[in-house]
């Protein structure tokens, strides 16, 4: 979880407020950052740190000092009393307990974040998330990939194919001693990978034995410091309910995407669904919208500055404790190949968009 303080005066929309699986930035092989500060001052800053006067004295606010690096949910207990004085007015312990009303109503769609929004299993999350179902979708003579899609009834929400998943975390176990454990008495790196690698398998296939509909995996932290087995219920039936107009989602691009403040219109909507028992069940007519047992609800207050602002997500990866030789490694060959591949990808792909109208939509990164 990364913390942050609001430096400006604007309201944000964060349709994606998600969590778990989340990659950290201390472990203990390493020492842990600092905690933040709070620093009662009787001014505001700007970005640089520089003095704001105020029009009217208030209260003094106190300043964030940010330790950098992302937090994983289980730290966040223990800085409670930095946490209270920044702001936060719910339990700490609420940060930390995949069931919580906070936490379960946060998912992973497989590869992006989201958020349950709704009683009636509906999702927001961000619009790239959804190129895969708009693709799905569109055709020639409708082409929601670049027009986009309101479903004005249930009945019209489009399913978003056979590979769609949501995602909700139900547990969280530290395995650290059964999958590292002796492993300092394997001297080969490939031996010692193997016997990881068969180490985590058999907890995953412990973990899902007999239990359909929940879907189990390793996680590693702290370059394999610690791990976790993490337990969700797979939900298969996932359709789309609403995605803006290309125009708006993807303004700015990849560009932008990566600028802060955005202008653009980054969101999209699904709903889940499952069986008429409520348990996750193959795509069907007859399915229903997942119940969930907790969802996020709008703020009834506008943000503004110095307002406390969690960031929570699904990391794919951070990088935070690569090593000096790691690094170099990075830097010399697995980026610059990477960098060969994608724009020998990107050509292909707007070589078969050329050839047809249906390519074209299908090859749309």
């Amino acid at each position: 979880m990364e913390l942050r303080k609001l430096r400006n005066p604007v309201v944000s929309f964060l349709p994606v407020l998600a969590f778990l699986g989340l990659a950290a930035a201390c472990g203990p092989e390493t020492p842990p950052p600092a905690a933040p500060k709070a620093v009662p001052q009787s001014t505001n800053v700007d970005d640089a740190g520089a003095p704001v006067s105020e029009a009217t004295p208030g209260p003094a606010k106190p300043v964030f000092e940010n330790p950098g690096g992302m937090w994983m949910p289980e730290q966040l207990p223990a800085q409670a009393q930095t946490l209270k004085a920044l702001g936060l007015e719910i339990d700490p312990q609420a940060l930390a307990t995949p069931t919580s009303d906070v936490l379960q109503s946060i998912v992973s769609l497989g590869g992006c974040s989201a958020s349950f929004v709704s009683p009636e299993g509906l999702i927001a999350t961000n619009h790239h998330c959804a190129i895969g179902a708009l693709q799905f979708n569109a055709t020639t003579k409708d082409n929601i990939l670049d027009t986009g899609f309101v479903a004005k009834t249930r009945a019209d929400e489009k399913w978003n194919g056979p590979a769609a998943r949501v995602y909700v975390t139900q547990a969280i176990q530290d395995i650290t001693k059964e999958v590292r454990g002796g492993l300092e008495g394997i001297k080969d790196n490939v031996a010692r990978a193997r016997k990881i690698e068969e180490r985590t398998k058999a907890l995953v296939a412990g973990c899902e034995k007999g239990r359909p509909g929940i879907r189990c995996s390793t996680a590693e932290y702290f370059g394999g410091a610690q791990y976790r087995l993490i337990e969700q219920l797979e939900i298969r039936d996932v359709r789309l309910v609403f995605a803006p107009h290309e125009g708006v989602g993807r303004f700015g691009g990849e560009v932008d995407n990566w600028r802060w403040p955005r202008h653009t219109g980054d969101i999209s909507m699904f709903r889940a669904y499952v069986g008429k028992d409520g348990k996750p069940a193959d795509y069907s007519p007859e399915n229903v919208p997942y119940k969930p047992p907790h969802f996020l609800k709008l703020a009834t207050k506008p943000l503004k500055q110095g307002d406390l602002v969690l960031v929570a997500g699904y990391p794919g990866r951070t990088n935070r404790l690569k090593t000096a030789d790691e690094t170099n490694e990075a830097v010399t060959w697995f980026y610059p190949r990477t960098i060969a591949y994608m724009e020998q990808n990107a050509a292909l792909l707007e070589g078969l968009a050329k050839q047809s109208s249906d390519l074209k939509i299908k090859a749309t990164p």
